[in-house]
């Protein structure tokens, strides 16, 4: 019989991070706005074609990717309310996923990049993984209590000159600063998990980590003085330290026992960053008020 699990994620940890009132509505009462969000969508849309595009060119089948861009979206937000920012109407969103799908494959094309495959000849890409920490009794008062980490490793891949490289599409308004690359909790998990992966990594050397930054930017014309460049890398960094990682497994135990003893600790924050002005839950936790919210389906478990 498998001991009693806790899940920690570094959706998860960023969820604590924030504010715990976002953590407990969200995985403990299993709430979500009836409103989508369309960056949300938008992000969804893209890393599903550039997964498929991956997937075709890895068996050297054609995928027009503007179109399954296309369907994606319209799958997504089909029969839903969705809420658009004011500079970033639908029509709008289109035209940059398209151009966005489209400069990927040309951004991976002209990198040389390949996509890393498991011992077992498989791409490695969209793998959901779930990974034993320690054994139970690492947090303190629940002895039997397994911590389970979870992850959707987003793809590895071969580049020529930097090697195996571990990294993670995201759709963004601006270019991640090399520090938060070296610092942000995904892709220490990243490290972390795959460190002990090695019965599907093989001979596998992840040298660097990272992430493709696909820029949601209206798309500027070929002969314009600006970079028409939407799909570039971020800063491609060492793996973590040590201690590093040392002090991460530290976070995973606390946030653990947060979660067990359900200490959730609301944060405002200051008013410059208060996270409570773009939160869905923020009038059921003023003032109790559940409107607009809707149960989440079942989560999957490993």
């Amino acid at each position: 019989m498998k001991p009693p699990q806790v899940y920690i994620s570094s959706s998860r940890l960023a969820k604590l991070d924030t504010c715990g009132g976002q953590y407990e509505y969200h995985y403990e009462h299993r709430l979500e706005p009836v409103t989508a969000s369309a960056n949300l969508e938008f992000g969804k849309a893209v890393d599903k074609t550039v997964t498929d595009w991956l997937l075709a060119d890895c068996s050297n089948s054609s995928l027009d990717v503007k179109s399954h861009f296309r369907g994606h979206w319209a799958n997504l937000t089909a029969g839903r309310t969705v809420q658009f920012a004011s500079d970033m109407p639908r029509a709008v969103l289109i035209q940059i996923g398209e151009a966005l799908v489209q400069q990927f494959v040309e951004f991976w094309r002209s990198e040389g990049l390949t996509l890393a495959r498991d011992t077992g000849g498989s791409p490695l890409i969209q793998r959901r993984i779930f990974a034993d920490f320690g054994e139970p009794g690492l947090v303190p008062g629940f002895p039997e209590h397994q911590i389970v980490l979870e992850m959707v490793l987003d793809l590895v891949a071969i580049h020529p000159q930097h090697g195996g490289l571990l990294l993670d599409n995201k759709t963004t308004r601006s270019h991640y600063p090399e520090v938060f690359v070296q610092t942000c909790d995904q892709l220490t998990m990243y490290d972390l998990i795959l460190s002990g992966c090695d019965d599907f990594l093989g001979d596998l050397t992840i040298d660097r980590l990272g992430f493709i930054e696909l820029l949601k930017r209206k798309p500027v014309a070929s002969d314009a003085a600006a970079d028409s460049s939407l799909v570039t890398f971020s800063p491609l960094v060492p793996r973590r330290r040590e201690d590093v990682i040392q002090r991460f497994e530290r976070k995973i135990v606390h946030a653990a026992e947060d979660v067990l003893r359900k200490r959730f600790t609301y944060r405002s924050h200051y008013a410059f960053n208060t996270p409570c002005s773009m939160c869905s839950y923020a009038q059921l936790c003023v003032a109790g008020d559940k409107e607009g919210l809707i149960p989440r389906p079942p989560r999957l478990h490993a």
